[in-house]
């Protein structure tokens, strides 16, 4: 049996080990504009739902550090906005936000600073604005006979 949007977000909210209890279902539900399709089987809902669901589960834990990896790929411009809204809306709130992205606009619209990797290894840390003007950034990320 396939679980519903709602169901997933119960089991999280039920066994996700919150010490603070989160809101309800259909309360996070609506709050990622879920809630027409909290009885549907998850397993048929669009990639931009599925993503969105993702939140809502992860969301449900009570997290005071959320880490976001890639939750940007594949998304339209609309869709994007929409979640660069919900992930400022989120960091306002107090949850601390670690994002893995490489969708440069979106990492603009919802960052004060970043860091860049290259290796595992720390090569920058500041503004995009900035970064997109340090020579090393730009190596790594255009090819160069120092990039990994």
């Amino acid at each position: 049996m396939t679980l519903t949007a709602r169901e997933n977000v119960q089991i999280a909210i039920a066994y996700g080990g919150a010490k603070r209890r989160p809101r309800n279902a259909e309360a996070l539900l609506a709050s990622l504009d879920l809630a027409a399709f909290a009885d549907q089987p998850a397993s048929e809902l669009n990639s931009a739902h599925q993503k969105m669901l993702d939140l809502a589960r992860a969301l449900a834990t009570g997290p005071r550090l959320l880490l976001v990896d890639e939750l940007a790929a594949g998304l339209n411009p609309t869709e994007l906005e929409r979640l660069a809204i919900k992930l400022k809306e989120l960091a306002r709130s107090g949850i601390a936000l670690l994002v893995v992205e490489h969708l440069m606009g979106f990492i603009d619209q919802i960052t004060d600073r970043i860091i860049v990797m290259n290796a595992g290894k720390e090569i920058f840390e500041g503004t995009l604005a900035a970064a997109v003007r340090e020579p090393q950034v730009i190596e790594v990320f255009l090819g160069g006979e120092h990039a990994a």
